[in-house]
């Protein structure tokens, strides 16, 4: 696998930092192995019923050549195919990267339910005189779904939300205060789509104060401890906030199970974790980005310069940009270095696949191979 020196080298441009900083030294992150929670039911590649073991095998090839780790698919409760690929193992914990970001719709929609944060709730309402400028602060007025859709309007640091988290030694250790001094709003809500990291932190921000605990602490309570998933940790910042851009690490069949969970309307394997009908809040595009929910990418069009660079050739260029003609309902909570959960709800279907980067990867040429 590649160090992580020279994957945040790549970072650096796929996040339109500048090339003055310097890549930082190699930072290990928690990959241990992580035994599943288990319950799922099995099939050999022999049981996929109509061919689909041959078309199984060709996305597993596909992903194989193209810098894949891990290629599990489940329908249902059932794994009808998983593979581990380049020496990768099934029951390694993984980074996620932006991957990471598609827990944030699951926190927001659990604090909803319980009554400590909806996703109409501002930072004024929120975060009070913690909030520098107060109510006259032109961020005041952000709400959490402004947030999760990248439509805030919030500048981006660079470095400061990139890469440095990464550092051995940091510039800057509580990135959360750094953002709440720092991050200026230059846009209006909902003007300009804009992939970033610092809606996430003020989401963090937001998250901690309306919960009074670690949000990591109550996502895992309310939401992955009752689904199985197992987490291997987070990225924290040197203050111990946890990183909800690109933090998480978990194993793809933990990964599978969150996926799970958004395909079935917040259930799990018959347990209500969030309420019905909440889920469809994460699949909700913008009118500045049609293709982006809350936290999850659609399959639906985009400009393609709206899109982050490490994206340009990965997603389709033309219609639809995970699979043009593909499902209407198709999702996809996407990572830096060609790790995807997909999923297609009105198929039954969760696709985790786990990869360690390539430039010839595309999302469309996986997925056609797969269906």
């Amino acid at each position: 696998m590649p160090t992580l020196r020279s994957a945040l080298a790549l970072l650096l441009v796929a996040m339109g930092a500048g090339g003055t900083h310097a890549v930082p030294d190699d930072v290990p992150g928690p990959e241990g192995l992580l035994p599943d929670a288990g319950g799922w039911d099995l099939v050999s590649p022999d049981g996929v019923s109509g061919g689909r073991s041959d078309a199984y095998r060709a996305a597993s090839e596909y992903s194989r050549r193209h810098g894949g780790l891990a290629l599990v698919v489940v329908k249902d409760n059932t794994i009808l195919f998983e593979e581990a690929e380049n020496g990768f193992e099934l029951d390694r914990a993984h980074h996620l990267w932006s991957g990471t970001k598609t827990f944030t719709c699951a926190l927001a929609l659990a604090a909803e339910a319980d009554g400590k944060l909806g996703l109409e709730a501002t930072l004024g309402e929120t975060l009070g005189s913690l909030l520098p400028g107060g109510p006259s602060d032109r961020r005041a007025s952000l709400t959490v779904r402004d947030l999760l859709s990248l439509t805030s309007g919030l500048w981006e640091s660079g470095a400061i939300l990139t890469t440095d988290m990464l550092r051995a030694h940091p510039q800057v250790l509580d990135k959360e205060a750094w953002t709440l001094r720092e991050i200026t709003a230059v846009y209006r809500p909902g003007e300009r789509f804009r992939y970033a990291a610092s809606p996430f932190v003020m989401f963090s921000l937001m998250a901690r104060k309306a919960l009074g605990e670690d949000p990591v602490d109550y996502l895992a309570r309310r939401v992955l401890t009752p689904i199985g998933l197992r987490q291997a940790g987070w990225l924290r910042d040197g203050a111990g906030h946890a990183w909800w851009s690109f933090g998480a690490y978990t194993t793809a069949r933990g990964w599978a199970r969150f996926g799970m969970l958004l395909r079935d309307d917040g259930a799990f394997r018959g347990q209500r974790i969030l309420p019905a009908g909440a889920v469809a809040k994460c699949f909700q595009g913008s009118a500045a980005m049609p293709a982006y929910g809350l936290g999850i990418w659609l399959n639906r069009p985009a400009k393609e310069l709206l899109l982050p660079p490490v994206l340009h050739g990965r997603f389709a260029s033309q219609g639809p940009i995970l699979l043009p003609g593909g499902p209407t309902d198709l999702v996809a909570a996407v990572g830096y270095a060609d790790n995807r959960l997909y999923i297609i709800p009105s198929r039954g279907l969760v696709i985790v696949r786990y990869g360690k980067g390539h430039p010839g990867f595309e999302d469309a040429a996986l997925l056609s191979r797969l269906l």
